[in-house]
């Protein structure tokens, strides 16, 4: 009984000092803090507070017509932040038609707003690796 109870008031802490991160269609997360995870369009995941690592990449559908379609994918980029707890954030993209899509998709550059300033650092693959090695 006291193992249960201590399990409840620590899920309940943690929910009451958690942050939430908003996805806008079209991002897609693949991992946080190194936890690969899979995320659903307009979904919100819920985050620790203190520093957050996540990959995600963007990757969007357009339809032509009824049977005409294109997927549009980036690679995949790290956004790196810090959660406060009891923080809202929303990772945000700019309204685009396929071909800003595919102009975005090969540098995306992914908002991030809170009710605060956010400080985001992004990098994709290529750019991660050469600070690595600075």
């Amino acid at each position: 009984m006291k193992t249960y109870l201590c399990a409840l008031f620590a899920s309940a802490s943690f929910s009451l000092s958690a942050a939430t991160l908003e996805l806008d269609d079209g991002i897609q997360i693949l991992a946080i803090n190194g936890q690969t995870i899979s995320t659903a369009p307009s979904s919100t995941v819920t985050l620790a507070s203190g520093a957050q690592v996540i990959a995600l990449r963007y990757h969007d559908l357009f339809e032509y017509g009824f049977e005409q379609h294109e997927f549009v994918n980036s690679g995949v980029h790290i956004v790196k932040f810090d959660a406060t707890a009891n923080e809202r954030y929303q990772l945000v993209l700019p309204d685009m038609n396929v071909e800003q899509a595919r102009r975005f998709a090969l540098q995306p550059k992914f908002s991030m707003h809170g009710s605060v300033p956010v400080q985001v650092e992004q990098w994709d693959q290529n750019q991660l690796l050469s600070k690595l090695f600075e």
